[in-house]
């Protein structure tokens, strides 16, 4: 009986030291996580394609060199999937961590309209008693920035009011009046005329970054693009029309006379839709080339 006592008073010896060492170790990782504090930058692109970029397609049209390095050189989750097929949905779910039913936003907002099939109860903005990730950073000691596309509701759900330092170009919209200053959008001051959206939004990032260096910050870089309207700065139009030559077909993996007839039916289209072509060659209709 002696020796069963004394097997139990080890074994609860044994659990104490085992806990007390969890507690320290847990107190110390607590302790180091809440020295450490990284900076966070998330940068979300909209209608962005998967296979629209080469570190997902080695064949794409588009040149991604930037996104190319960071896929290369960082950790990449290939299995990853969007809470929703729509706007509103998953960036309510990437601001709270919750699915987009448990938020009542389970379409793009202002997509909520009944049909022949009756809608779920939808609410029509991101409500401020949800926690975003704004706030718990910004109450660990962060500074937050928001630049760019919202899409969870206008006036009191303005990323200001849920959690945010800074608003620069966020609101109710989900697409931009114009990628062109004069933008009309309330949340971003006008840059100099023809100033292009997605650069000013980057280097209004960078700024943040730049004033909060000494503390710990959160960026939210929330691009408009490539969402409509189609409208590209006209030396990027340029660069991309004069791609019509062998090689571009060769990477794309399509005959020469195909590339070229996609080419100009893509060219055509962006004219009627921007009106921002002009001058752009129109001699790629590939009718002098035939098609293997």
């Amino acid at each position: 009986m002696r020796d069963l006592t004394e097997m139990f008073l080890r074994f609860g010896n044994c659990v104490r030291v085992v806990a007390r060492g969890m507690l320290l170790g847990c107190l110390a990782l607590q302790a180091h996580a809440a020295a450490r504090r990284p900076n966070v930058v998330f940068i979300l692109a909209d209608d962005l394609g998967y296979m629209d970029i080469g570190a997902n397609n080695p064949q794409t049209f588009y040149e991604t060199p930037n996104i190319n390095r960071l896929a290369a050189q960082g950790l990449r989750f290939t299995d990853g999937y969007a809470a929703c097929p729509v706007c509103s949905p998953t960036r309510a779910s990437i601001m709270t961590g919750k699915y987009p039913a448990r938020l009542h936003l389970t379409n793009f907002i202002g997509g909520g309209k009944a049909g022949k099939l009756k809608p779920a109860p939808f609410v029509g903005h991101l409500v401020l008693e949800e926690v975003t990730i704004a706030e718990a950073l910004k109450e660990a000691g962060y500074a937050t920035g928001f630049f760019g596309k919202w899409h969870l509701g206008g006036g009191e759900s303005q990323p200001e009011h849920q959690g945010f330092d800074v608003n620069m170009g966020g609101n109710g919209s989900g697409f931009p009046p114009s990628y062109f200053s004069p933008y009309k959008n309330s949340m971003l001051p006008d840059g100099p005329d023809g100033e292009y959206l997605t650069d000013r939004l980057t280097d209004e990032a960078i700024k943040f970054i730049e004033s909060h260096k000494d503390k710990p910050f959160l960026v939210y870089l929330s691009h408009y693009a490539v969402h409509n309207p189609q409208q590209a700065k006209a030396v990027e139009c340029h660069f991309f029309a004069g791609l019509k030559n062998e090689e571009a077909a060769a990477v794309m993996g399509i005959p020469f006379g195909t590339y070229r007839r996609k080419l100009a039916l893509g060219l055509a289209w962006l004219r009627t839709k921007s009106g921002l072509l002009g001058g752009v060659p129109d001699d790629a209709s590939g009718a002098d080339h035939e098609t293997p």
